[in-house]
């Protein structure tokens, strides 16, 4: 299965989902799943896009990786499956920015990513993996954080 994008937020955020009916192609973590992932001050959720072609992140709940968090905007970025299965971000205009490696990208532009990708949404980070990058990470993270 896979790729996967891990979110690191800090921790003390507001794990919890919002109220309401969320669409069945929704990923999210449940407050208590959030919770037990917490180490030294980082939240790290695991989002499996295998089932995926596109996976918009934001507040909205219409999104399919809902981050309730300020920094966040409704519609900020989306990770897209291209044809040939390499995986493309575009950033849809967010307030505070969708960066790939700590550029910014221009508002609706779009850049190839590849597994181990640093992604900053907003003052989020995530990273971008494939399956055998992701076991490693999760093996030395600790070490890494």
């Amino acid at each position: 299965r896979g790729p996967f994008l891990v979110i690191q937020a800090p921790g003390g955020r507001d794990a919890s989902t919002s109220p309401g009916g969320v669409d069945s192609n929704t990923i999210t973590l449940s407050e208590e799943d959030l919770q037990k992932s917490v180490n030294k001050n980082v939240t790290d959720a695991i989002f499996d896009l295998s089932n995926h072609n596109l996976v918009r992140i934001g507040r909205a709940t219409v999104t399919q990786i809902h981050l309730p968090l300020g920094a966040i905007s409704n519609l900020h970025a989306a990770l897209i499956r291209n044809e040939d299965e390499t995986w493309t971000i575009q950033d849809l205009g967010a307030k505070n920015g969708t960066h790939l490696w700590g550029d910014r990208l221009p508002p609706q532009g779009c850049r190839p990513i590849e597994s181990g990708t640093e992604l900053t949404l907003g003052n989020i980070k995530a990273i971008f993996f494939f399956t055998e990058d992701l076991l490693t990470y999760a093996l030395h993270r600790d070490s890494l954080v």
